[in-house]
C-alpha cells in the first residue's frame, strides 16, 4: 500500500521557487525539502503553470504581474534598472525614445535580479502584486526589510519629515529612492524610502530601544 501524499504547504512552495530561482539542482532540492524528485519536477510544473509557465516576459506583462503602469516599467528599462534583451521583433512606435525601435523582452532571471535588488525597492510594492506566484517569491526576497515613509520616520524618530529627509541625504539613515505611494494606491512622483529595519538603535527614543 502506498504512503499518503505529503500536501504542499505555501512556505515549502515559496522554498522551492526560491531554490529553483538561485540555480540549484532538483536532486539538491529534493534532499533539502525531504521530498522524491518526481515529486519536486512535479510541482514546479504546477507553480510555472501558476504563473503564466513562462521564460521571457514583456514590459506589459511585467506591468500586470506588479500593478503599474506600463510607462513605469518602460522607465525601468529606460534607466537600465530593469535589464532587458531584443526580442528581435519590430514595435510600434510607442515610447520610441524609452524602448528603441526594436521590443524588449525581460527574461524570468532578470526579472529576479530587479526584484532582489535592495536600490529598486522604493521602486514597487508587494503589496500591488497582482500576481500570487510572484508577490509570494517577492515578499521572501524582500525578507524582514521594511520601507517607510518620512513622515513616519519622523513619528518614530520625533523630528519633522523634512529633516529625515535631510539626514538621510547626509548619509545618516538608511534610504531607498522611489516613487509615492498615495492611500489609494496609486503610484507617481519621487520620493524616498527610510529602511526602518536598518536604523540605528542610538537614534531611536529611549523607551523605544528599551522595547527594541
Amino acid at each position: 500500500m502506498k504512503g499518503k501524499r505529503r500536501p504542499w504547504t505555501q512556505p515549502e512552495e515559496t522554498r522551492l521557487l526560491i531554490f529553483f530561482e538561485r540555480g540549484h539542482t532538483e536532486t539538491a532540492i529534493a534532499k533539502a525539502l525531504n521530498r522524491t524528485l518526481k515529486a519536486i519536477t512535479a510541482r514546479r510544473e504546477h507553480l510555472r503553470d501558476r504563473a503564466g509557465g513562462r521564460d521571457y516576459y514583456l514590459a506589459s506583462d511585467i506591468a500586470k504581474i506588479m500593478g503599474l503602469s506600463k510607462s513605469a516599467v518602460y522607465r525601468w528599462i529606460s534607466h537600465g534598472w530593469l535589464p532587458s534583451s531584443r526580442s528581435g521583433q519590430r514595435s510600434s512606435n510607442l515610447y520610441p525614445d524609452l524602448l528603441g525601435p526594436d521590443m524588449r523582452h525581460i527574461s524570468r532571471e532578470q526579472f529576479v535580479a530587479f526584484l532582489s535588488d535592495e536600490l529598486h525597492w522604493g521602486r514597487w510594492f508587494v503589496q500591488r502584486v497582482q500576481s500570487g506566484y510572484w508577490r509570494d517569491l517577492a515578499t521572501h526576497l524582500r525578507g524582514n526589510a521594511r520601507l517607510i515613509s518620512p513622515a513616519e520616520a519622523g513619528a518614530l524618530l520625533c523630528m519633522t519629515a523634512a529633516y529625515v529627509c535631510l539626514i538621510a541625504n547626509r548619509g545618516k539613515l538608511p534610504f531607498v529612492r522611489g516613487s509615492r505611494l498615495y492611500p489609494d494606491g496609486q503610484m507617481g512622483g519621487r520620493a524616498i524610502w527610510i529602511r526602518a529595519d536598518l536604523i540605528p538603535a542610538s537614534m531611536l527614543p529611549r523607551q523605544q530601544r528599551r522595547s527594541a
